[in-house]
């Protein structure tokens, strides 16, 4: 990517009568050329014009009212109008917007390792640990092995609809980063996008690995002697708790309890249709709880950021400053 410069490289006439004041915006500070040579970008000279794109000018001169003196095609007083590409300006642009996100995402991860995921561990360990020794008694009531068939099956649009189901808040969630009518939504939703893509890509890479507790049940669309693969852990409940757990956590029981709701509601279905043990289910919803508490927590650190507190003398008496920047 390039940014576009136009310069206008007038000999050396002595001293400029004109006042060293910018013809356009002062707020604009781009890099500036004299004389093919690059200027302090907070040098503003006479002899010299710098735009955001060329088609601000669209080759008129009538389209620089604000310069003191006429500037024709051929440049002004015999000085030579030219365009300039500077290289690596569209890259400091793109480094401007994916540094904050590259360092959220690793304070994100850092925040995994810390207490609050030894206790989520702690809490979800038994209740696996218990599941995991009745998945097998659990799945004999949807399956029936000796006929290869499901039983008690709910309809399957049923399951259709747990699938596409969490998609849904998703999409309405993530949304309110860009037209949240709050900063605690805005802020919320960001860190909530941020984090889904690595619930993901963390389930995927779990299951890709060969195990026991990863095999699939047993399911009439499957082998008959053979369980597939991929079952641990389950990756929509994992995005279900992680989306239940982040707005739960910061707007309470009116998003908690009808996001709880919907992740309850597709663990049920993946288990009676025969997609998931209820082991892969518990595992799932402990991935995108641990996700969930480490965003939480960087959501709070850019708060803080926001927040000063200061101690200060006022009339002689002590006095506590509190500043928050919106």
């Amino acid at each position: 990517m390039h940014t576009t410069i136009l310069s206008l490289n007038l000999p050396n006439m002595g001293p400029s009568p004109i006042p060293e004041t910018p013809y356009l915006s002062k707020q604009e500070n781009y890099p500036l050329f004299l004389d093919n040579q690059i200027v302090d970008n907070q040098v503003f000279d006479s002899q010299l014009l710098s735009l955001r794109s060329i088609e601000t000018l669209n080759f008129l001169p009538h389209n620089l009212p604000h310069l003191p003196y006429p500037i024709s095609r051929r440049g002004a007083r015999g000085g030579k109008l030219s365009l300039k590409h500077v290289p690596g300006s569209g890259k400091r642009e793109i480094k401007k917007y994916t540094k904050p996100i590259l360092l959220d995402a690793l304070e994100l991860h850092r925040n995994l390792f810390t207490w609050d995921t030894l206790k989520i561990a702690g809490v979800l360990f038994p209740f696996y640990f218990g599941t995991r020794l009745i998945d097998e008694k659990l799945q004999n009531c949807f399956y029936d092995r000796h006929h290869h068939k499901n039983i008690h099956y709910i309809p399957k649009p049923c399951h259709s609809i747990a699938q596409c189901s969490i998609a849904i808040p998703i999409v309405l969630l993530g949304s309110q980063a860009f037209f949240g009518s709050t900063e605690e939504m805005r802020e919320t939703s960001k860190i909530f996008l941020l984090g889904l893509p690595f619930v993901f890509w963390t389930k995927t890479l779990i299951k890709k690995i060969h195990f026991e507790a990863n095999m699939r049940p047993w399911h009439e669309s499957f082998d008959r002697y053979q369980r597939s693969c991929g079952g641990f852990p389950s990756g929509h409940m994992a995005e279900a708790t992680y989306t239940a757990l982040v707005y739960g956590l910061r707007f309470g029981p009116r998003f908690a309890v009808p996001l709880g709701a919907l992740a309850l509601g597709i663990g049920a279905t993946f288990v009676v249709c025969n997609r998931h043990y209820i082991s892969q289910i518990v595992a799932g919803a402990g991935l995108g709880a641990v996700y969930a508490f480490a965003a939480n927590k960087l959501i709070d650190s850019k708060k803080s950021k926001n927040l000063k507190l200061g101690f200060k003398f006022d009339h002689g008496k002590p006095a506590l400053s509190i500043n928050y920047r919106f």
